[in-house]
């Protein structure tokens, strides 16, 4: 690469994220999500299993921000050169995974939230490749906030729906490329959202299927029942949603199809066309915990994309296919949806799931209120020199 490509690489970065770790490495995509609806699983209800991979060792912290109430003209805080979202004047109380660079801000596209209402929002990087107009967004466009409202104000999954795609319509979404993963117990969105405020598109997941998320879109051609900007409603049959906003270098890139096929054989028992994997499949068996802590954790044991073990005794070193489970996965969570919202299980694992062990928690059973984890909402982006 030559090294005015290499300026023009670091300047879009730089333009799009900001603080951001995906700035500071521009070619790493490894987050995974596996989305089960509720008639897929042994529960009867919605889980939703994600490994949360990131560079930089980022602190990893936990709490609950409780309800609270905003004067007119309120605004959320944003990263710089973003625009300032009005604040909703009550919000909902949430429980908050946060991703901090204590000495340079908080990540835009790392952190997930649960909501009072039981609502789930997590999210996998899916770059697009094309070129990016600044003109598409109003103010900057929106990215952290865009998980922060969902969290807020979001009574449904299919409100959060609501909730996402009208910010984006509104603001434009900042950031290369993304897929969205909104639930409840009663049923799961996948929203994949383009740079700008005229491209998206959000397919629920069949509630007899898994839905399989690595970094790439995975909406191909459109279906009945799903969600579009009206810039893409009434598109032909030839439309793909992929193609179009992605192109073939990233949704056939070996770090997403090694990922791809080898879930569709964890939870379907069945090879899958290399060129054309699906939105979501049929499982074989019922779906439990254990069943996704399997996908979040594998190395593609027992295949022909098998990560052999390296010198350092983890098989986390160079192969052909990123593994699910790798030596950047910072946190590993599968969320399990109960009757009540404060049923809601979610078992949490703190870096490779193969280096350590999940924790059980409920966080919506009587949390806990710190007021430092309000403050440190409203600081997410600022530096953290205190640590």
């Amino acid at each position: 690469m030559t090294e005015w490509m290499l300026m023009a690489a670091f300047a879009l970065a730089a333009f799009f994220s900001g603080r951001d770790a995906e700035s500071r490495m521009i070619c790493f995509v490894a987050c995974t999500t596996v989305v089960a609806g509720r008639a897929a699983t042994v529960g009867g209800r919605v889980i939703v299993g994600h490994n949360e991979d990131d560079n930089g060792c980022p602190d990893v912290r936990h709490g609950y921000v409780p309800p609270r109430s905003f004067a007119p003209g309120a605004v959320m805080p944003a990263e710089i050169g973003h625009a300032s979202v009005p604040q909703v004047e009550r919000t909902l109380g949430f429980y908050w995974s946060e991703f901090k660079y204590v000495t340079k801000g908080g990540s835009s596209f790392c952190d997930s939230f649960v909501n009072e209402k039981g609502v789930l929002v997590c999210s996998n990087s899916a770059r697009t490749e094309n070129s990016c107009d600044p003109g598409e967004l109003v103010d900057g466009g929106i990215g952290y906030n865009l998980r922060r409202a969902v969290a807020e104000r979001a009574v449904s999954a299919r409100n959060a729906v609501e909730v996402l795609t009208g910010l984006v319509s509104r603001w434009g979404y900042a950031s290369p490329g993304r897929l969205y993963t909104v639930a409840d117990s009663r049923e799961a969105w996948i929203v994949q959202v383009v740079f700008g405020r005229r491209s998206w598109v959000a397919r629920r997941v069949p509630d007899d299927e898994v839905a399989l998320l690595p970094n790439c879109y995975t909406v191909r051609r459109l279906k009945p029942g799903d969600v579009l900007p009206p810039e893409l409603e009434g598109r032909g049959a030839d439309f793909d949603f992929a193609r179009t906003f992605q192109g073939e270098s990233k949704w056939k890139a070996p770090v997403n199809q090694g990922r791809w096929r080898n879930l569709v054989r964890i939870f379907a028992g069945v090879e899958w066309p290399d060129d054309d994997y699906p939105f979501s499949v049929k499982p074989r068996n019922k779906v439990d915990e254990a069943l996704v802590r399997k996908a979040l954790g594998t190395h593609f044991e027992g295949t022909e994309d098998e990560v052999p073990v390296g010198e350092d005794g983890t098989r986390h070193g160079e192969s052909r296919f990123a593994p699910v489970c790798r030596r950047t996965t910072a946190e590993s969570a599968v969320y399990i949806f109960g009757e009540k919202t404060c049923d809601l299980r979610v078992a949490r694992c703190m870096g490779p799931p193969c280096l350590g062990r999940y924790e059980t928690v409920f966080p919506l059973a009587n949390p806990t209120v710190d007021p430092t984890v309000v403050e440190r909402l409203e600081r997410h982006h600022l530096p953290d020199i205190s640590g």
